[in-house]
């Protein structure tokens, strides 16, 4: 009984929604919003299936987001300044992304890779 108890608060703790500084941050790699002369950074990454990638926003002036075309489920929706969202890819492909904010997707863009 107690041992239940125990096993949802550490998949909550891998998963939760406070941020790490880290890169990579357990089993959740990290994706800082810079600026939009910036983009994202990294822009390239490669995970495992049941992945996470957590979006951080550390552009002090400006919203963003990751948005992924073709498949809305994973879209992080606005992130302010110093907030973050993670993502979890469970499925193997190729997810490409961009801030859809303005007109950043110009220079804010890249790609996952879950194999």
């Amino acid at each position: 009984m107690r041992l239940a108890s125990i096993i949802p608060l550490a998949f909550l703790a891998a998963c939760g929604s406070t941020p790490s500084p880290a890169t990579p941050s357990g089993n959740c790699t990290v994706v800082r919003m810079v600026s939009v002369q910036g983009g994202f950074s990294p822009s390239q990454i490669t995970l495992k299936p049941g992945g996470c990638v957590e979006f951080r926003n550390d552009d002090t002036n400006s919203v963003h987001d990751a948005t992924f075309p073709g498949n809305s489920g994973l879209n992080t929706q606005i992130i302010p300044p110093g907030g973050g969202k993670r993502v979890v890819l469970t499925l193997a492909g190729t997810y490409d992304y961009v801030c859809s904010v303005g007109s950043h997707a110009a220079t804010m863009r890249g790609t996952i890779r879950v194999q």
